[in-house]
């Protein structure tokens, strides 16, 4: 006579041992998927506030160069107000009209010819400061632009960059 549990069965499929450890394995794959994909979120968001953060100050930092370089504003044609937020500059090219930049709350603000009385137009926001400086004898003018973040997102230390515009004589 035959054992019988020698004989085929006719019960078909898993144990519950092996349905556990593939069901743990499983889970333990979709978790790690998880975490990656919410970590990589955070990440682009991060490097998306980075870039943008950085794309605002080169622009006013960009809109000051353009101005100074295009109005060929002289070493003695620059003033600067006291605070650091205001410059002042003859531009030959408009016949001698003095234009101003100036910075207030959180923007960077340009007028053409302060005496027309149009007022100030708005070029950059979301600047947390912005300042000038005149160095070597008033033939440097030094911008510093400083952002912590915009959006949603804020970084862990605020962007800061400077560009200096040397001056003609």
């Amino acid at each position: 006579m035959i054992r019988r549990s020698f004989l085929p069965s006719k019960r078909r499929g898993f144990t519950l041992v092996e349905v556990c450890i593939a069901s743990a394995v499983a889970a333990f794959v979709f978790g790690m998927v998880g975490f990656l994909q919410i970590s990589s979120i955070r990440v682009s968001k991060k490097l998306t506030a980075y870039s943008r953060t950085q794309g605002i100050m080169c622009s006013a930092l960009d809109q000051v160069m353009f101005r100074l370089c295009m109005g060929r504003a002289g070493a003695g044609n620059i003033t600067i107000a006291e605070d650091g937020h205001r410059l002042d500059f003859i531009d030959p090219n408009k016949g001698g009209a003095v234009s101003s930049f100036r910075f207030a709350e959180g923007i960077l603000y340009y007028d053409e010819d302060i005496a027309s009385g149009e007022g100030y137009s708005p070029k950059v926001r979301r600047l947390e400061n912005l300042s000038f400086e005149l160095l070597d004898g008033a033939t440097v003018v030094r911008v510093t632009s400083k952002a912590t973040a915009i959006a949603q997102y804020t970084l862990e230390r605020p962007i800061e960059k400077q560009m200096s515009v040397y001056l003609r004589n």
